[in-house]
């Protein structure tokens, strides 16, 4: 299924780079094909320090990255790719159906500088859409609020 719509692809001067940073090694081959087979140039990082070095070396156009990872998580993540470049566009993400305090994880990645949240699971549909909302923003330059697509903040 292609994420990006023809009409809004076709807008687009060029082809933007997206960093997928996930633990999960089966998902992050599963969204980073999604992402390739829409138009996106796609680099892969399997943890948060990696994926801040990969970040450094390849200034991707839009980050998506996990939030509970060991080691660096996707909190520390966030902080320091908004301390290099705080006009850059994050989807936080994470898996948080049996963790008690799943509103207080999505709440600090928005207040460490998420533009976006998605809980897994999550559609294609939802990660399309989430997608095209921060990079029209981002084409309009007006990335002030965060995207929340699973309705889970207010």
């Amino acid at each position: 299924m292609d994420l990006i719509p023809d009409e809004w692809r076709q807008q687009q001067s060029r082809r933007y780079s997206v960093l997928v940073i996930e633990d999960d090694s089966n998902f992050r081959r599963f969204i980073s094909e999604l992402l390739e087979v829409s138009g996106f140039r796609v680099l892969q990082a399997s943890s948060g320090d990696d994926g801040i070095s990969r970040y450094q070396q390849d200034k991707p156009d839009l980050v998506i990255t996990d939030i509970v990872m060991p080691g660096t998580d996707g909190l520390d993540v966030i902080s320091k790719i908004k301390e290099l470049s705080p006009l850059t566009p994050i989807v936080a993400m994470a898996n948080l159906e049996n963790k008690p305090h799943k509103q207080s994880f999505l709440s600090l990645a928005v207040t460490r500088g998420a533009d976006a949240v998605l809980a897994k699971p999550f559609s294609i549909d939802t990660l399309r859409d989430t997608l095209q909302r921060l990079l029209d923003n981002c084409l309009i330059e007006t990335a002030e609020k965060p995207v929340h697509a699973d309705n889970t903040l207010n």
